[in-house]
């Protein structure tokens, strides 16, 4: 038996997971995801609803603390670990696809993709907190100066 790199996803991406040539990437949001998931790595585990609330607490509202509390809270939303790959890295995890396209229809006003995209992989009790985590920054990566496409 041989033992795979943790930075590869176990599931094989999908042909729409990958950038295709000259379409714009989403950068600074799948930079930030991507950060926060190599941080949370070692980090504690952090219950959803208490992500959401020290962003209400302290008033945080840069891209990097939505993805840190997006990154914390995944695990229990999908009810397995999500893939986050290396920095970096030309290729996009399915998870990391997902996400794109949610922040994307939440960006494009499309409500029906969005609560699609949430309701299809998410539990039942995380669909608000999980929907406000990715429109939070998808917003935030626009006010920051950036928009993007998945």
């Amino acid at each position: 038996m041989t033992a795979m790199p943790l930075n590869q996803p176990i599931v094989p991406l999908l042909p729409d997971a990958q950038p295709g040539p000259g379409a714009p990437v989403c950068a600074p949001a799948l930079s930030h995801l991507r950060v926060a998931g190599l941080a949370c790595r070692a980090a504690r585990r952090r219950e959803l609803f208490t992500a959401c609330a020290l962003l209400q607490v302290e008033r945080t509202r840069h891209a990097g603390a939505y993805a840190t509390a997006l990154v914390q809270g995944l695990p229990e939303a999908l009810g397995t670990r999500p893939v986050f790959l290396a920095p970096g890295e030309a290729e996009r995890s399915f998870d990391e696809a997902w996400l794109l396209r949610a922040m994307a229809a939440h960006q494009a006003g499309d409500r029906a993709s969005f609560d699609f995209l949430i309701r299809s992989r998410i539990t039942v009790h995380a669909h608000r907190s999980i929907g406000y985590l990715i429109a939070g920054l998808a917003d935030a990566t626009i006010r920051e100066g950036s928009s993007f496409a998945p």
